[in-house]
């Protein structure tokens, strides 16, 4: 298990998310008050370890600088697969797609770099509520896909 090292939402559309205490999640909405409330994929979620992979120590990168909603720390996303489910706080999210095709629309740059493409994680909500920094997250695994057999 691991936990929500950041919340975050931004006003606008291509800019950085700016990390908040909490977040409150719609069932049909996503993320509310977000840029991105009521698109089609709803909560993006993005593996701090994945930032350090990729950047190293180069620079100040904040969680919510490449325009995830939610930032996790600790909790190895390596095996996820479409239809597993996450399980943040009270919040049930199901994973509908693993990454961006690269410069497809809404695809930030933070300072030249885009995570999302590669190391992003996209959902819908199963169930709503509130996250807040802090909380626990853990991976439920979809036994009903062939894929993940």
């Amino acid at each position: 298990m691991g936990k929500i090292l950041s919340v975050n939402i931004s006003k606008d559309k291509q800019e950085p998310k700016k990390s908040v205490d909490l977040i409150d999640i719609d069932l049909k909405k996503g993320v509310i008050g977000d840029a991105h409330e009521g698109a089609s994929m709803q909560v993006s979620v993005l593996p701090y370890e994945a930032l350090r992979s990729e950047l190293g120590d180069t620079g100040n990168f904040p969680p919510g600088c490449f325009a995830e909603n939610i930032t996790t720390q600790g909790i190895d996303f390596s095996g996820i697969r479409i239809g597993d489910q996450i399980k943040a706080g009270k919040v049930l999210l199901k994973v509908i797609q693993l990454g961006k095709p690269s410069g497809g629309s809404h695809t930030y740059s933070f300072r030249g770099h885009s995570l999302l493409p590669k190391y992003g994680i996209f959902a819908n909500v199963v169930k709503a509520g509130r996250i807040r920094r802090g909380d626990e997250i853990l991976i439920i695994k979809d036994t009903t896909s062939d894929e993940n057999l």
